[in-house]
């Protein structure tokens, strides 16, 4: 979800609003101890609940005495959680990706540990790979974002200088996949002839922005909305019984595929 943060946040803010409600945005760049002080400072300032996109092991910190949502990550039986379908994604970007054309995949992603929403985008590509006995590599590394990035570029650089080359490209966020879309640029590949690529998140920054790369969009606006009304419900109730919700994707077509 990193790189539609902020949009879904500007959108918590805007619903919250309607509800008379102030927004504290808090982000604490992946840092683990920076998420527990936020937990500590929202319960002294009395707030009346939290959403949360974490990946950090905060589990044994969300306690019921605080109404809690969370996005994509599941904690426990008693937090509600609102996701993407993102098993589905990944198998919709491998369906795409084939219908236009594209012989070998290769899928790429950053192992990160307790994001369930990217490895599910991941085993959804796959699994739809194997149904349908597609060509199909993977590469999956467990590193930080920055490791990420250079790990990535300088394999694809490598791969196809050595002449193991791949038409069809899926990344796991739009973020890796404009790291694919650099170094293939960079090889002076030609997008989307030689390569087709597509991405996860289709989040724009605003309104009219153009589409880039071809991705799968998550339904931004209702996934806050509906984490909006979860926290809502919590704080009327004081009790906390855990609902999820799985919302559908959609694919957008970009530059980065062929028409």
């Amino acid at each position: 979800m990193e790189s539609i943060f902020f949009r879904i946040s500007l959108l918590f803010g805007k619903k919250l609003r309607n509800h008379q409600l102030k927004m504290i945005l808090c982000n604490s760049e992946d840092d683990y101890k920076q998420e527990l002080d936020y937990i500590t400072m929202a319960k002294e300032q009395k707030v009346k609940g939290i959403i949360t996109i974490s990946y950090s092991d905060i589990s044994p910190y969300v306690t019921s005495d605080i109404p809690i949502v969370s996005i994509e990550r599941y904690f426990n039986d008693k937090v509600p959680f609102v996701t993407s379908d993102n098993f589905a994604g990944g198998e919709l970007a491998a369906e795409e990706l084939t219908r236009l054309g594209a012989k070998r995949l290769l899928m790429v992603g950053r192992d990160i540990e307790n994001n369930l929403g990217v490895m599910e985008r991941l085993n959804g590509f796959k699994s739809y790979c194997l149904r349908h006995h597609l060509n199909f590599e993977m590469f999956v590394k467990r590193s930080t974002s920055a490791e990420f990035k250079e790990q990535l570029m300088s394999e694809i650089q490598q791969l196809y200088k050595n002449g193991v080359t791949f038409d069809g490209i899926f990344a796991a966020t739009d973020r890796y996949a404009q790291y694919c879309l650099n170094v293939l640029n960079d090889l002076q590949l030609t997008i989307p002839r030689d390569v087709q690529l597509v991405g996860f998140d289709g989040a724009k920054n605003f309104k009219n922005e153009e589409t880039i790369i071809s991705s799968i969009r998550q339904p931004v606006e209702e996934i806050a909305n509906l984490a909006v009304e979860e926290l809502l419900q919590l704080e009327k109730t004081r009790h906390q019984v855990q609902r999820k919700h799985i919302l559908p994707v959609t694919f957008i077509v970009g530059k980065t595929t062929k028409k």
